[in-house]
């Protein structure tokens, strides 16, 4: 990867462009599978610029900008992780403030980001307590209504397996919320 030019993010695809390529002919690094933290560092120091900002004493390298807020990467230390924040702008755009500081998790730095920016509203996210309860939900209404359409149900379990992508840790919030949930007794 080192001879990229730039990199196209589509979702959980990313497109890869060689130098000297013309953008309508993308190479075959055409990939399902998100890119991991070393692989965005690694192209960080070949193509992104160092964050500058008043006040701003570490070496981030800025990763987007839009809207009035920024997010930002860097590596720690040799294997100490990454951090990721996202900052706001100063009304002069010489500084930043408000952090959100985000350990070795790049996948919530750029939700906040994307809310941050005003990409994305805030009400359209859900939290994986909130996505948790849903999917449960959705098991219930499965097992319980006999008046459910073929199309309803391809829905549901779309939704289902969405889910099940976007909680990492599904499994354990459904055991962990049934272990409290009260138990009726016959």
């Amino acid at each position: 990867m080192d001879s990229l030019s730039f990199l196209f993010l589509l979702g959980t695809k990313y497109l890869c462009f060689r130098p000297g390529a013309r953008i309508q002919r993308p190479t075959s690094c055409i990939t399902g599978s998100p890119l991991q933290p070393t692989e965005y560092l690694n192209m960080w120091r070949l193509w992104t610029p160092l964050l500058r900002a008043r006040g701003l004493d570490n070496k981030f390298h800025l990763l987007a900008d839009f809207g009035g807020a920024v997010l930002a990467g860097r590596e720690r230390g040799t294997g100490r992780g990454y951090e990721f924040v996202t900052w706001i702008w100063d009304y002069e755009r010489v500084g930043v403030s408000h952090g959100h500081y985000y350990e070795d998790d790049f996948a919530g730095a750029k939700r906040d980001f994307a809310v941050r920016s005003g990409l994305i509203p805030k009400a359209s996210l859900f939290s994986n307590e909130e996505l948790t309860e849903i999917y449960r939900a959705t098991d219930h209404l499965l097992a319980e209504d006999p008046n459910l359409n073929d199309k309803q149900i391809r829905a549901i379990q779309e939704a289902r397996i969405k889910i099940e992508f976007s909680v990492p840790d599904l499994d354990t919030q459904l055991e962990h919320r049934q272990d409290y949930s009260p138990q009726m007794e016959m």
